[in-house]
């Protein structure tokens, strides 16, 4: 997965930080997005600790 600074890979944690600094922003819109970033964060995490398998 690349990211879009630099294209450095992006990992769960990014992912979940940059919406949670969002989210602190602008709570009621993306209300919805954070939700949806924690449960692909759950995704990530379980498909790189099989990966790493």
């Amino acid at each position: 997965m690349v990211d879009t600074d630099g294209g450095a890979l992006a990992t769960p944690e990014r992912i979940t930080a940059r919406f949670a600094e969002a989210f602190a922003e602008e709570p009621h819109e993306l209300e919805g997005e954070l939700a949806q970033c924690a449960a692909a964060h759950e995704v990530l995490r379980e498909a790189l600790s099989v990966e790493d398998s």
